[in-house]
């Protein structure tokens, strides 16, 4: 497995990971009628943009076969250079708990640095077991907040990490 920059030929695999992620690791979070809706064209599009998006830096997690089978994505804040926007890491689940989510999160990592953040923060659900990976690597909930997702309200804790020099340290 490596981990490398994504590009505009990435959209569909990236599309493919992000539905099929959403569908076994919020299934038991979100409503399958919401579930359900999600489509490898709709998220297609949506990556297509994100990747013409120069703001967005996005990596694939790509498998001896080239497939993809994970990506991760951050941005810096416009108005707050110095902090920057964990906004996704998703791995399919038979590629899960093998130390790759620790490999996205150094090329992130890597990225904040090189953009000047100092401090990053993340989203996360309350029911999302994967936001272990966060607390490991020594992001602390600052926050606890809800969203509308459909017609089910979601309870979803904010972390920060208040050094990216910690965080790479930890990655090295």
């Amino acid at each position: 497995m490596y981990v490398r920059a994504a590009t505009i030929k990435d959209a569909e695999g990236i599309a493919h990971v992000h539905v099929d992620t959403w569908r076994t690791t919020y299934l038991n979070i979100m409503s399958p009628a919401y579930l359900a809706t999600l489509t490898y064209d709709i998220r297609k599009e949506l990556w297509q943009k994100h990747l013409s998006d120069k703001e967005k830096h996005i990596f694939v997690l790509e498998n001896e076969q080239a497939e993809i089978v994970g990506f991760a994505a951050c941005n810096q804040r416009p108005l707050e250079p110095h902090i920057g926007d964990l906004t996704s890491i998703y791995i399919i689940k038979e590629e899960q708990q093998k130390g790759y989510g620790r490999l996205l999160m150094k090329a992130l990592f890597q990225t904040f640095n090189e953009l000047g953040c100092e401090k990053v923060f993340v989203e996360v659900l309350v029911e999302n077991d994967t936001r272990h990976l966060y607390e490991y690597f020594g992001a602390k909930i600052v926050e606890i907040d809800t969203m509308n997702l459909g017609t089910q309200e979601l309870e979803f804790f904010i972390y920060k990490w208040d050094s990216v020099k910690n965080v790479l340290a930890q990655l090295a």
